[in-house]
Protein backbone atom coordinates (compact mmCIF):
# COMPACT_ATOMS: atom_id res chain seq x y z
CA UNK A 1 0.00 0.00 0.00
CA UNK A 2 2.58 1.99 0.83
CA UNK A 3 4.54 1.46 -1.99
CA UNK A 4 1.64 2.99 -4.15
CA UNK A 5 1.43 5.93 -2.59
CA UNK A 6 4.58 6.97 -2.87
CA UNK A 7 4.71 5.90 -6.25
CA UNK A 8 1.26 8.23 -7.15
CA UNK A 9 3.58 11.25 -5.23
CA UNK A 10 6.52 10.25 -7.77
CA UNK A 11 3.72 10.66 -10.71
CA UNK A 12 2.04 13.59 -9.72
CA UNK A 13 6.09 15.05 -8.97
CA UNK A 14 7.26 14.33 -12.43
CA UNK A 15 4.26 15.73 -14.14
CA UNK A 16 4.74 19.08 -12.23
CA UNK A 17 8.11 18.80 -12.92
CA UNK A 18 7.66 18.39 -16.63
CA UNK A 19 5.31 20.69 -16.67
CA UNK A 20 7.33 23.54 -15.14
CA UNK A 21 10.94 22.70 -15.91
CA UNK A 22 13.38 24.69 -17.58
CA UNK A 23 16.46 23.63 -18.71
CA UNK A 24 18.68 25.91 -15.96
CA UNK A 25 15.83 24.73 -13.39
CA UNK A 26 15.42 28.27 -12.33
CA UNK A 27 11.94 29.76 -11.47
CA UNK A 28 11.25 30.87 -14.59
CA UNK A 29 8.64 29.45 -16.58
CA UNK A 30 9.03 28.35 -20.25
CA UNK A 31 9.16 30.32 -23.36
CA UNK A 32 5.71 31.75 -24.60
CA UNK A 33 6.79 31.36 -27.90
CA UNK A 34 6.10 27.97 -29.64
CA UNK A 35 8.51 28.47 -32.43
CA UNK A 36 12.18 29.24 -30.08
CA UNK A 37 14.10 26.58 -30.65
CA UNK A 38 16.08 25.10 -27.53
CA UNK A 39 18.88 27.52 -28.28
CA UNK A 40 17.03 30.18 -27.02
CA UNK A 41 17.87 28.72 -23.12
CA UNK A 42 14.54 27.23 -22.60
CA UNK A 43 12.75 24.14 -23.52
CA UNK A 44 9.36 24.16 -25.02
CA UNK A 45 6.24 22.13 -23.07
CA UNK A 46 5.19 19.20 -24.84
CA UNK A 47 1.50 19.41 -25.34
CA UNK A 48 0.92 16.36 -24.14
CA UNK A 49 1.45 17.82 -20.66
CA UNK A 50 0.46 20.99 -20.64
CA UNK A 51 -3.44 22.56 -19.46
CA UNK A 52 -3.38 25.33 -22.41
CA UNK A 53 -1.22 26.94 -24.38
CA UNK A 54 1.57 28.71 -22.87
CA UNK A 55 0.46 30.36 -20.24
CA UNK A 56 1.85 33.25 -18.85
CA UNK A 57 2.53 32.24 -15.33
CA UNK A 58 6.69 33.41 -14.86
CA UNK A 59 6.25 33.27 -10.69
CA UNK A 60 5.60 30.79 -8.00
CA UNK A 61 2.50 32.54 -7.13
CA UNK A 62 0.86 32.10 -10.37
CA UNK A 63 2.13 28.64 -10.56
CA UNK A 64 -0.36 27.94 -7.33
CA UNK A 65 -3.35 29.87 -8.99
CA UNK A 66 -2.37 27.28 -12.19
CA UNK A 67 -2.63 24.47 -9.73
CA UNK A 68 -5.22 25.55 -7.98
CA UNK A 69 -7.43 26.45 -10.72
CA UNK A 70 -6.83 23.17 -12.33
CA UNK A 71 -4.20 24.49 -15.10
CA UNK A 72 -6.75 27.59 -16.07
CA UNK A 73 -5.17 31.03 -15.72
CA UNK A 74 -7.52 33.65 -14.70
CA UNK A 75 -5.85 37.12 -14.71
CA UNK A 76 -5.84 39.28 -11.62
CA UNK A 77 -8.59 42.00 -11.61
CA UNK A 78 -7.33 45.79 -13.14
CA UNK A 79 -6.23 47.85 -10.32
CA UNK A 80 -7.93 50.92 -9.08
CA UNK A 81 -5.29 53.14 -10.93
CA UNK A 82 -6.01 51.03 -13.98
CA UNK A 83 -9.26 51.74 -14.25
CA UNK A 84 -10.69 55.11 -15.47
CA UNK A 85 -12.55 56.68 -13.11
CA UNK A 86 -16.25 57.65 -14.47
CA UNK A 87 -17.27 61.22 -13.36
CA UNK A 88 -20.71 61.92 -12.71
CA UNK A 89 -22.67 65.57 -12.98
CA UNK A 90 -23.85 65.46 -9.09
CA UNK A 91 -26.45 67.70 -10.25
CA UNK A 92 -28.23 65.59 -13.35
CA UNK A 93 -26.81 62.11 -11.98
CA UNK A 94 -25.31 61.68 -15.75
CA UNK A 95 -21.87 60.65 -16.77
CA UNK A 96 -19.95 64.15 -17.64
CA UNK A 97 -17.56 64.07 -20.79
CA UNK A 98 -16.57 66.95 -19.48
CA UNK A 99 -17.09 68.70 -16.25
CA UNK A 100 -16.02 70.95 -13.79
CA UNK A 101 -14.66 70.29 -10.40
CA UNK A 102 -15.11 72.23 -7.52
CA UNK A 103 -12.37 72.95 -5.21
CA UNK A 104 -13.96 72.59 -2.15
CA UNK A 105 -16.41 69.49 -2.02
CA UNK A 106 -15.07 68.01 -5.08
CA UNK A 107 -18.22 67.30 -6.85
CA UNK A 108 -17.82 67.65 -10.90
CA UNK A 109 -20.91 69.36 -12.45
CA UNK A 110 -21.79 69.98 -16.29
CA UNK A 111 -21.67 73.46 -17.06
CA UNK A 112 -25.01 73.46 -18.25
CA UNK A 113 -25.74 72.12 -14.82
CA UNK A 114 -24.68 74.03 -12.68
CA UNK A 115 -26.23 77.00 -11.03
CA UNK A 116 -25.55 79.38 -12.41
CA UNK A 117 -24.48 78.25 -15.59
CA UNK A 118 -20.66 78.22 -16.23
CA UNK A 119 -18.86 79.41 -19.46
CA UNK A 120 -18.02 77.25 -21.93
CA UNK A 121 -14.15 77.48 -21.91
CA UNK A 122 -14.44 76.86 -17.69
CA UNK A 123 -13.58 72.87 -18.00
CA UNK A 124 -11.09 70.84 -15.80
CA UNK A 125 -7.96 71.68 -17.96
CA UNK A 126 -9.05 75.41 -17.19
CA UNK A 127 -7.11 77.45 -14.47
CA UNK A 128 -9.86 76.84 -11.77
CA UNK A 129 -7.81 75.72 -9.03
CA UNK A 130 -10.07 77.82 -6.32
CA UNK A 131 -12.87 77.80 -7.96
CA UNK A 132 -16.34 76.82 -5.49
CA UNK A 133 -19.56 75.45 -6.43
CA UNK A 134 -23.13 77.47 -5.74
CA UNK A 135 -23.59 74.29 -3.15
CA UNK A 136 -20.38 75.81 -1.39
CA UNK A 137 -21.56 79.34 -0.57
CA UNK A 138 -22.17 80.11 2.85
CA UNK A 139 -25.64 81.58 3.44
CA UNK A 140 -25.26 83.00 6.97
CA UNK A 141 -21.84 84.77 5.50
CA UNK A 142 -23.74 85.97 2.54
CA UNK A 143 -26.20 86.93 3.83
CA UNK A 144 -24.73 89.40 6.76
CA UNK A 145 -22.64 90.75 4.50
CA UNK A 146 -22.98 94.30 3.09
CA UNK A 147 -21.27 94.21 -0.80
CA UNK A 148 -21.38 97.52 -2.83
CA UNK A 149 -23.66 95.36 -5.11
CA UNK A 150 -26.46 95.03 -2.72
CA UNK A 151 -26.41 99.03 -1.50
CA UNK A 152 -26.06 100.20 -5.34
CA UNK A 153 -29.38 97.30 -5.96
CA UNK A 154 -30.89 98.57 -2.95
CA UNK A 155 -30.60 102.29 -3.43
CA UNK A 156 -31.26 101.82 -7.61
CA UNK A 157 -35.05 100.87 -6.77
CA UNK A 158 -34.47 98.04 -9.19
CA UNK A 159 -37.46 95.46 -9.45
CA UNK A 160 -35.05 92.29 -9.99
CA UNK A 161 -33.87 90.12 -7.21
CA UNK A 162 -30.93 91.33 -5.08
CA UNK A 163 -27.52 89.76 -5.75
CA UNK A 164 -27.66 87.86 -2.11
CA UNK A 165 -30.99 86.91 -2.72
CA UNK A 166 -30.54 85.68 -6.54
CA UNK A 167 -27.70 83.50 -5.18
CA UNK A 168 -29.88 82.55 -2.25
CA UNK A 169 -32.43 81.02 -4.74
CA UNK A 170 -29.77 79.49 -6.99
CA UNK A 171 -28.50 77.88 -3.77
CA UNK A 172 -32.12 76.38 -3.18
CA UNK A 173 -32.63 75.07 -6.50
CA UNK A 174 -28.98 73.31 -6.81
CA UNK A 175 -30.26 71.55 -3.60
CA UNK A 176 -33.58 70.55 -5.17
CA UNK A 177 -32.03 69.41 -8.47
CA UNK A 178 -28.61 67.40 -6.61
CA UNK A 179 -31.73 65.27 -4.63
CA UNK A 180 -30.96 62.98 -7.17
CA UNK A 181 -33.90 60.49 -8.66
CA UNK A 182 -36.72 62.82 -7.20
CA UNK A 183 -35.61 65.86 -8.76
CA UNK A 184 -35.54 63.86 -12.81
CA UNK A 185 -39.21 63.79 -12.02
CA UNK A 186 -39.91 67.45 -12.06
CA UNK A 187 -36.71 68.87 -14.41
CA UNK A 188 -39.63 68.76 -17.08
CA UNK A 189 -43.56 68.58 -17.23
CA UNK A 190 -44.44 65.67 -18.61
CA UNK A 191 -45.17 65.20 -22.82
CA UNK A 192 -48.40 66.36 -23.66
CA UNK A 193 -48.71 64.03 -26.72
CA UNK A 194 -48.26 61.32 -23.90
CA UNK A 195 -50.02 62.59 -21.29
CA UNK A 196 -52.44 64.66 -22.50
CA UNK A 197 -54.75 63.93 -19.41
CA UNK A 198 -51.72 66.21 -17.41
CA UNK A 199 -52.81 69.61 -18.92
CA UNK A 200 -56.38 68.64 -18.26
CA UNK A 201 -55.81 68.33 -14.84
CA UNK A 202 -53.21 70.88 -14.24
CA UNK A 203 -53.95 74.23 -14.85
CA UNK A 204 -50.71 75.50 -14.48
CA UNK A 205 -47.84 73.60 -15.48
CA UNK A 206 -44.17 74.74 -14.49
CA UNK A 207 -41.26 72.51 -13.61
CA UNK A 208 -37.93 73.23 -12.16
CA UNK A 209 -35.91 73.74 -15.62
CA UNK A 210 -39.01 76.47 -16.17
CA UNK A 211 -38.06 78.00 -13.01
CA UNK A 212 -34.21 77.93 -13.39
CA UNK A 213 -34.66 80.01 -16.64
CA UNK A 214 -36.66 82.36 -15.30
CA UNK A 215 -34.07 82.77 -12.69
CA UNK A 216 -31.20 83.20 -15.21
CA UNK A 217 -33.52 85.65 -17.18
CA UNK A 218 -33.95 88.00 -14.13
CA UNK A 219 -38.07 87.63 -14.84
CA UNK A 220 -38.31 87.19 -11.12
CA UNK A 221 -39.00 90.52 -9.02
CA UNK A 222 -39.45 89.31 -5.31
CA UNK A 223 -38.04 86.25 -3.65
CA UNK A 224 -41.56 85.20 -3.08
CA UNK A 225 -42.43 85.05 -6.54
CA UNK A 226 -39.72 81.87 -6.84
CA UNK A 227 -40.91 80.19 -3.61
CA UNK A 228 -44.34 80.13 -5.29
CA UNK A 229 -43.20 78.58 -8.44
CA UNK A 230 -41.89 75.95 -6.74
CA UNK A 231 -44.43 75.20 -4.44
CA UNK A 232 -46.34 74.76 -7.61
CA UNK A 233 -43.86 72.16 -9.64
CA UNK A 234 -44.32 70.29 -6.28
CA UNK A 235 -47.90 71.09 -6.08
CA UNK A 236 -49.00 69.53 -9.30
CA UNK A 237 -46.83 66.27 -8.54
CA UNK A 238 -49.10 65.92 -5.34
CA UNK A 239 -52.33 66.86 -7.32
CA UNK A 240 -51.54 64.46 -10.36
CA UNK A 241 -50.25 61.55 -9.07
CA UNK A 242 -52.11 59.18 -7.18
CA UNK A 243 -50.43 57.93 -3.60
CA UNK A 244 -47.76 55.37 -3.59
CA UNK A 245 -46.75 56.44 -6.85
CA UNK A 246 -42.83 57.03 -6.65
CA UNK A 247 -43.18 60.54 -8.33
CA UNK A 248 -45.81 61.33 -6.26
CA UNK A 249 -43.06 60.21 -2.92
CA UNK A 250 -40.55 62.48 -5.08
CA UNK A 251 -42.78 65.92 -4.74
CA UNK A 252 -43.72 64.83 -0.86
CA UNK A 253 -39.79 64.64 -0.57
CA UNK A 254 -38.50 67.92 -2.67
CA UNK A 255 -41.48 70.02 -0.73
CA UNK A 256 -40.15 69.17 2.35
CA UNK A 257 -36.76 69.99 1.51
CA UNK A 258 -37.87 73.22 0.60
CA UNK A 259 -39.83 74.16 3.36
CA UNK A 260 -36.44 73.03 5.50
CA UNK A 261 -34.09 75.36 3.31
CA UNK A 262 -36.45 78.60 3.41
CA UNK A 263 -37.09 78.14 7.40
CA UNK A 264 -33.45 78.07 7.74
CA UNK A 265 -32.58 80.75 5.09
CA UNK A 266 -35.16 82.92 3.92
CA UNK A 267 -37.95 83.77 6.75
CA UNK A 268 -41.39 84.45 5.45
CA UNK A 269 -41.13 88.19 6.52
CA UNK A 270 -38.59 88.86 4.02
CA UNK A 271 -39.65 86.73 0.94
CA UNK A 272 -41.80 89.24 -0.71
CA UNK A 273 -38.65 92.30 -0.46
Amino acid sequence: MCDIVTFDILMVLNYLLTYFRTDNDTDQYTSTNPNENCDSGRVPIPKSTRFMDYIPATTSTNRKVLIKNRGKYYPPPPSAAEIDPIIVCACCGRKAETSVKCFSCKRSYHRRCHIPSLPEETTDDAPMAKWKCTMCINITKLKSANTPDENRHRHAGSFSLSPIKKKIAERILMELYCRGHDSQHYEECPDRQKNPQYYQIIARPISLNAVRNHLNSDMYTSFGGIVEDLNMVFSNGLLYYWPGDARRNAAMNLQDSLRRMLREWMPASKRSK
